[in-house]
């Protein structure tokens, strides 16, 4: 193999001496005016949809046939396309990338040429390649022939004239000498027998001699077994090696020392002799030096040997001759002792007594008396009532009564001391009543009970908590009567406390937000006042902005409420009942999910709820973003330094989603419209006109939707509200989510 290597790099240097294909100096141009003028889209931009830029190739010396058979490469980036022409091959080549042309032809060889400047996209550029021969160089005089050496071991050390040459390897090693010299030549390799010789060099030119070789093995195997029982540890020459049974890597030929030890048996140790390329068998006898011993005691008591735990009820198992304690334990029980002599040779079948109970004595008090007692999930009668079955320790204690919170406690007991518990049953829960300002009135059925925030005990069942703003006076006046004074406000709310579960906390609200709530799920949508914006690339948003954020035109939008968080897992897991996710995490935003499916998503959560929920429009979506009409013209939503108000790659260090709501919001308190995850919008993507719009939702059909904002691992830039990116409706991602809006 190694010769046709050679004579395979002698034929090419021979090709690349006499003939080559070469650039003409100074025929690299540009061709002003020139463009593609073939109107198949694949020959306008590559796979990534970044231009191509066209070179005329001009061929000279080159036959028709050898131009279709030359290649083009360039960069690793660079998306060539071919073209041929009489006389000319048309090179079509990812512009933003391409710094050289690696040019190639099977007859002609390799030739590579380095761009004299930037490329530029849709620009036409022509050069001549040209193909030229030379005269052969003057034949050599000397004749001089290899010496190849090769071992069927790749480590083997191959010495010539006894001179270091090299390792065998994959090839051998390879040595040229002048023809009719003789040479010795030595090979070594551990745990192989050595070999020598002494070879002639070949005196006709191209000729050369070869010594291979298949080195004899200086190491033999052991193969180690133990009885009566395998798994003891062994050693061999003192080095612990694994357990038997056990079969030994390579070993020098000659004699070795095995050594094997097991628990409850007596070490053994003996020589073996291992010879040329043969496993010598190496059995080891060990002699027991244990008792085999059943214990038995009570199911649930825990066996100790010699305070050593071995078992819960029963255990089976090898002990040394001489005394033992043996014992059993039980939580709450006196332990049970047993004292053994074992004698080896025998079996012995030992059974311990039943650990002994310890009882406590407990008093039960309850108001209201009734109370079932329940200790660790078994009944104990009705309060009041003293036990004195109650084992002693640590126990959890329910008491139940019908139209009562129920009482949970731990309790500890002990042989010695009586003790009581006396617990009350609650017949009602504290409730915490807030509103979205301090100071509003709080009424319960229409009675008054202060100001919020506050907590008050109700009792079980349906109450209507009212919060009242705007009213001064002292709170006695019936709520309807108040209710009917000008300038006052009036919320409420009707909620069930219940004994078990149910709701511990109420919140009313006078915004003009609206809450809607889905199996037990709520969500917020944020009210947008309609306006007038100027949407796209305006000035905080950089000179270096996208050409689809161009150019800047007004828009004017309609009422709308839009979501104040994206759309989190658990919202969608309550009208949906999975998650599709990556990332999960009920606060976490879904992702993962096509336009398609939030279409569906939507058309459920509209039957549910009456609504009229939907995806927000690219304006829309905007306008809410830079903070509708409250907006301060910040470069992201909610500020201008990002890291306050996004999770996007620096913050998150490609780790994912994020809980929604956890930086700043914007303006009008909707959060995480810059980052978290990229949202899809209702528009089909297009290109911008600078005319005015009135509820723009783009264009009427199209290929590819909208999606705004960013994500966990986007740079900045992607965060900035004017942004625009693309997604396929089909497509599901990590970082691609959605939010809301809901039309009046």
């Amino acid at each position: 193999m190694r010769k046709f290597l050679f004579l395979l790099f002698v034929l090419f240097l021979y090709v690349s001496a006499f003939a080559q294909l070469e650039v003409k100096p100074g025929s690299f141009k540009e061709v002003h005016g020139f463009v593609n003028i073939n109107d198949d889209p694949n020959y306008q931009t590559d796979d990534n949809d970044l231009p191509y830029a066209v070179i005329k190739v001009r061929t000279e010396n080159i036959t028709d046939k050898q131009r279709r058979e030359l290649r083009f490469e360039s960069n690793l980036a660079v998306g060539i396309v071919l073209e041929y022409h009489t006389g000319e091959v048309w090179v079509y080549l990812t512009a933003k990338y391409a710094d050289y042309l690696k040019i190639s032809h099977p007859d002609f060889g390799v030739y590579e040429y380095t761009l004299p400047f930037d490329l530029q996209p849709k620009k036409g550029y022509e050069m001549a390649l040209v193909y030229k021969a030379y005269a052969p160089a003057a034949p050599v005089k000397d004749i001089y022939n290899f010496l190849i050496i090769t071992a069927d071991q790749p480590n083997a050390t191959i010495y010539v004239d006894d001179v270091y040459v090299g390792e065998s390897g994959e090839q051998g090693v390879y040595k040229s000498f002048r023809a009719g010299e003789k040479h010795k030549w030595r090979i070594e390799c551990e745990l192989y027998h050595s070999e020598s010789g002494e070879a002639t060099i070949p005196v006709k030119e191209g000729e050369n001699i070869t010594v291979e070789k298949r080195l004899r093995p200086a190491f033999g195997y052991l193969n180690i077994t133990s009885s009566p029982e395998n798994g003891a540890v062994v050693f061999i020459d003192g080095k612990k090696v694994g357990q038997t049974p056990f079969k030994s890597d390579r070993l020098a030929s000659g004699e070795h020392r095995v050594r094997v030890m097991k628990e409850m048996f007596s070490a053994a140790e003996k020589t073996f002799t291992v010879t040329d390329g043969n496993t010598t068998q190496a059995p080891m006898t060990m002699a027991a030096n244990f008792v085999s011993v059943n214990i038995t005691t009570d199911s649930n008591s825990d066996i100790y040997v010699d305070n050593e735990k071995k078992g819960t009820g029963t255990w089976n198992g090898r002990l040394s001759d001489g005394p033992h304690s043996l014992e059993a334990r039980k939580a709450s029980h006196k332990s049970a002792i047993k004292n053994v002599q074992l004698t080896l040779g025998t079996t012995e079948n030992i059974v311990i007594p039943d650990p002994e109970p310890i009882y406590g004595t407990l008093e039960v008090v309850s108001n209201p008396i009734g109370a079932n007692i329940i200790i660790d999930g078994k009944s104990f009668g009705t309060t009041p009532r003293v036990l004195g079955n109650v084992l002693i320790g640590t126990h959890e204690l329910r008491l139940e009564k019908t139209g009562c919170t129920p009482v949970i406690k731990n309790f500890t007991l002990d042989d010695k001391n009586k003790l009581s518990i006396n617990e009350k049953l609650p017949t009602g829960k504290e409730i915490s009543i807030s509103t979205d300002k301090s100071g509003d009135r709080i009424y319960v059925d229409g009675s008054y009970i202060g100001v919020s925030p506050l907590t008050s005990t109700l009792s079980f069942g349906e109450h209507e908590i009212t919060a009242i703003r705007g009213y001064d006076g002292d709170g006695t006046n019936g709520l309807n009567a108040i209710k009917g004074i000008s300038g006052v406000k009036a919320t409420a709310k009707t909620i069930t406390v219940a004994q078990t579960g149910g709701e511990s906390s109420v919140k009313l609200t006078f915004s003009e937000n609206k809450t809607f709530t889905v199996n037990g799920v709520s969500f917020e949508m944020i009210a947008v006042k309609g306006g007038t914006f100027t949407m796209g690339a305006t000035a905080e948003q950089g000179s270096d902005a996208d050409d689809d954020e161009k150019p800047t035109h007004s828009v004017t939008l309609s009422d709308y409420y839009i979501g104040k968080f994206e759309v989190t897992q658990e919202l969608w897991q309550a009208v949906m009942g999975n998650n599709p996710s990556y990332y999960k995490g009920n606060n976490l935003p879904v992702e993962q999910v096509r336009w398609n499916d939030v279409q569906e998503f939507i058309r459920k959560l509209n039957q549910k709820t009456g609504a009229n929920f939907r995806l927000p429009t690219e304006a829309e979506w905007e306008y809410a973003a830079r903070g509708g009409n409250k907006s301060r013209g910040y470069k992201y939503s909610g500020g201008s330094n990002i890291n306050d108000v996004a999770w996007y790659t620096s913050t998150t260090n490609d780790s994912g989603t994020k809980p929604v709501g956890t930086k700043s919001p914007n303006e009008l308190g909707v959060y995480d419209m810059s980052g978290n995850v990229w949202e899809w919008c209702q528009d089909w993507y297009g290109n911008y006109s600078s005319g005015s719009q009135t509820n723009p939702t783009g264009p009427s059909s199209g290929l590819i939707r909208v999606v705004r904002g960013g994500s966990w691992g986007s740079d900045a830039r992607s965060c900035w509200v004017s942004n625009r990116s693309i997604d396929n409706p089909v497509s599901r991602n990590f970082y691609c989510g959605f939010r809301l809006v809901l039309v009046p």
